[in-house]
């Protein structure tokens, strides 16, 4: 059956019957109630009451249960009598006067056990009584509503209410203006206030807030402690626990160049791994070992020294293009410029140790080896053939073909070639020339001539050959104009006024002008410089042909009539 939606006490039942109803139909000190189903029809509906009714018949008049022989039975016992006991058994009841305790007589303190104390019916926690009519008291049911009662608003209720019944105001039915129901208080009508269907509808408090998930997020951790980094369990509050979260990632490294303690691990990588992965110290052993790097050199048979391969230690069995005359021995490559240029040694231990190098220059039009050298020791080096000194000079001298180096200040030796420092001596500035007498000396020799000396005399005057060395002078212009000459070249330049000034580069001066050659400007005002003739000055990145007080430039010669304005301008 349904759940039952309506108590309804009534002085009788009504025509038309709502369903899903219980009716109390009043009858003389108790009611008659009835059931109704979901289609508003009277149905059985058993109460939740034990009437000890089961096994009784009913009473009607002259009508027994018994035999004849029972009756008789019955008749025959005396007035008084008990049916433990014969008559002549029986004691005299008037001299009975004491008592018998309980657990003396068989079972009755079991069966007084499963009885229901008198003291518990009709109260709340005990169990409802029955009227004369087999009915449960209406006090002792639930609360009930005798009526519902309809009103166009709370204006039409009538001034005094009656209890037991709901008072319904329409109105207008809309959320501005929302049907509404109330109850009669005895004084006054109150309001039933409705449930509100969800919390949306429902305003909070001032003291117990809505737990939303907008405060979650806004919620400030208030009692945040960093005290602990022990591991979090099911026991820590979610401040607690934040807390101990953030401790223990105070003690990571960070991401950001981690700086490690103790002895971190990490996998180690293939000895041939070729990306960003960490390298740790196995993998640094693996990968040493691959070029004889921390132990014994990788070995390899029959290698072609000319081939690329990556730096490290080798050792070499039956080699190709190996130093001539050389065996079996180690290769030891360096890589000097990312595959570009790099350097090979190869040490032999055949008897005594021989050592040769090599450089392969990787120029992109014309890459290629150069030719083995073998580096000087006690087997093939003479230090008399190469090195001299005397009490008037000192010589120090290198060349390929090993040719004979002497600092004697007499000495008309011609060098293949070589550099020579002298304290003093002779020297020819080309063969057959007549020797001049200098103080100290360098010297560079090549194809039995002296090529190019550098001198000083015992003024302290510095030659380049015959030449002397032209320090930077400074030299003070005035005017409106000055053309540029190769008088001008090497010098200082400094304007002295503060007046305008116009500076020319020509056609003449630029073809005169060595690649290389430079001339320095110091500006006290306004300086403009002006090429002519087809002659190009390409001025500083973002900068100008013009100056400003204090702005310092240099022009260098570039070749052609190029010139590069070097130093401060005035931005384009």
């Amino acid at each position: 059956m349904a759940t039952v939606k309506h108590h309804k006490v009534v002085a009788a039942l009504p025509a038309v019957l709502e369903p899903d109803a219980i009716y109390y139909v009043r009858a003389g000190q108790g009611h008659d109630v009835y059931v109704t189903n979901g289609s508003g029809m009277i149905v059985g509906y058993p109460a939740n009451a034990a009437l000890g009714l089961d096994g009784k018949v009913d009473k009607a008049e002259g009508q027994s249960l018994m035999t004849d022989a029972e009756r008789a039975k019955l008749g025959g016992i005396e007035a008084g009598a008990t049916a433990n006991a014969t008559d002549a058994q029986l004691r005299d009841r008037t001299t009975h006067i004491g008592t018998q305790a309980i657990d003396t007589v068989g079972g009755l303190q079991a069966a007084l056990d499963e009885k229901i104390d008198t003291t518990e019916r009709g109260v709340s926690g005990g169990v409802a009584t029955l009227d004369e009519y087999a009915r449960i008291p209406s006090s002792q049911l639930p609360s009930y509503v005798d009526d519902v009662l309809e009103f166009p608003t709370r204006d039409d209720f009538p001034a005094t209410g009656e209890g037991g019944k709901i008072y319904i105001a329409v109105n207008q039915g809309t959320q501005a203006n929302p049907t509404r129901q109330y109850r009669w208080t005895g004084s006054v009508y109150a309001e039933i206030n409705p449930s509100p269907g969800t919390t949306d509808a429902l305003a909070e408090g001032s003291t117990n807030l809505y737990f939303s998930e907008h405060r979650v997020r806004n919620t400030v951790l208030t009692g945040l402690s960093l005290l602990s980094s022990a591991a979090i369990t099911a026991a820590d509050t979610v401040l607690s626990a934040l807390g101990k979260l953030q401790a223990q990632l105070g003690l990571k490294a960070p991401l950001d160049s981690p700086a490690f303690t103790g002895s971190p691990t990490a996998p180690t990588a293939a000895a041939d791994d070729n990306d960003t992965s960490i390298a740790n110290t196995a993998f640094v052993r693996l990968a040493m070992a691959l070029f004889g790097i921390g132990g014994s050199a990788k070995s390899l048979v029959q290698p072609d020294l000319n081939e690329p391969r990556p730096s490290g230690l080798y050792y070499c069995n039956n080699p190709i293009n190996q130093p001539p005359g050389a065996g079996n021995g180690y290769l030891d490559q360096t890589d000097l410029a990312a595959g570009a240029y790099f350097k090979q040694k190869y040490v032999e231990f055949a008897g005594r140790v021989r050592i040769w190098e090599r450089l392969f220059l990787g120029v992109e039009s014309n890459p290629q080896f150069l030719p083995w050298e073998e580096i000087w020791h006690t087997g093939n080096f003479d230090p008399s053939t190469k090195l001299t000194v005397s009490p008037s000079g000192m010589g120090i001298g290198k060349n390929a073909a090993h040719m004979p180096i002497s600092s004697d200040p007499g000495s008309t030796l011609h060098y293949v070639g070589g550099l020579e420092l002298r304290e003093s001596g002779l020297l020819t500035s080309s063969q057959g020339s007549t020797p001049e007498w200098v103080r100290p000396a360098l010297v560079f020799h090549w194809g039995g001539y002296v090529v190019r000396r550098m001198s000083m005399d015992a003024a302290g005057t510095l030659y380049w050959g015959p030449n002397k060395i032209a320090m930077l002078s400074s030299v003070e212009f005035v005017g409106a104009t000055k053309e540029l000459t190769t008088a001008d070249l090497g010098k200082y330049l400094r304007h002295n006024v503060a007046a305008e000034i116009a500076l020319y580069l020509g056609h003449t001066t630029t073809v005169s002008s060595p690649d290389g050659a430079e001339i320095t400007i110091r500006a006290a005002g306004p300086i403009t410089i002006v090429p002519l003739s087809g002659v190009v000055i390409v001025p500083p990145s973002g900068g100008s042909l013009k100056l400003t007080a204090g702005m310092t430039v240099t022009l260098k010669k570039l070749g052609g009539l190029e010139w590069d304005l070097i130093g401060q301008t005035v931005p384009a």
